[in-house]
């Protein structure tokens, strides 16, 4: 996507159209990117829903709508069991007993006439396991059956970015974009240009965002260009306005 010139009012029409010398343009923008994203997403596959093959290779993020399956779902091995259908419980770590939490693995304990056997684990200091059998239990993530039903989908988010190119393109995310007008008392200078939201605008080079090619695009930008004066930094309006208010303090004492 080629850079488009913005339809602005022209640069001329500024206070400093006759010191162009004392003054110097500061510009920034306010890009929208929308941001895509492949994922696998898959499903338990029960036996009899077809041979298995191998997971397809993941899709263009924008050549497939969001939403929309990259192609047919395909059967798989499941990628947690390797097509067994259980794995290794996490409670017992595949012993198939846990510590009695009557004794504290200790096999008895002390009541009000003293040491007595622990009737709980029957003096053995562990107790049978009833999330597995024999330390094994079915897959999570394939119920059991070994095979998967796999597609990729893509989907899609947008963020906001406020980009700033003095001295060098800066970029910082923009929880709400409404931020980016309440910004107006950091205002380096005078305001002179603002092209308002339009999509399909590129901001100039100088103020493109440093984003991931395969999955990052700038669909809608918004350019601002001030004039600032060389000479402290600050536009003539402002400096009109920090005199009168320490005159007006001198009168006052």
């Amino acid at each position: 996507m080629r850079y488009r010139q913005p339809t602005v009012p022209p640069l001329a029409a500024h206070p400093y159209r006759d010191t162009p010398e004392r003054a110097r343009l500061h510009r920034r923008a306010l890009c929208r990117v929308e941001r895509r994203a492949v994922v696998l997403c898959h499903r338990p596959a029960p036996h009899g829903a077809g041979p298995t093959s191998r997971v397809p290779e993941a899709p263009d993020p924008w050549a497939v709508e969001p939403g929309a399956h990259a192609h047919t779902p395909a059967i798989v091995e499941c990628f947690t069991c390797r097509g067994g259908g259980r794995v290794r419980c996490f409670g017992c770590r595949g012993t198939g007993s846990l510590t009695c939490g009557e004794c504290d693995g200790q096999g008895r304990r002390f009541t009000a006439i003293g040491w007595r056997p622990c009737t709980v684990c029957a003096r053995r200091g562990r107790t049978e396991c009833r999330s597995c059998t024999a330390g094994r239990r079915p897959c999570p993530t394939c119920d059991g059956h070994g095979r998967l039903r796999v597609h990729w989908e893509v989907r899609v988010g947008e963020i906001a970015l406020l980009v700033t190119g003095d001295p060098k393109p800066n970029a910082a995310c923009l929880p709400d974009p409404a931020d980016f007008d309440a910004a107006g008392g950091r205002w380096p200078g005078m305001l002179c240009c603002d092209t308002g939201m339009q999509r399909g605008l590129l901001p100039p080079p100088g103020l493109l965002p440093d984003l991931d090619p395969v999955t990052d695009r700038v669909t809608a930008a918004r350019v601002q260009t001030f004039v600032v004066d060389q000479r402290g930094g600050s536009s003539r309006r402002e400096k009109t306005s920090s005199i009168r208010s320490r005159s007006s303090g001198r009168a006052n004492t």
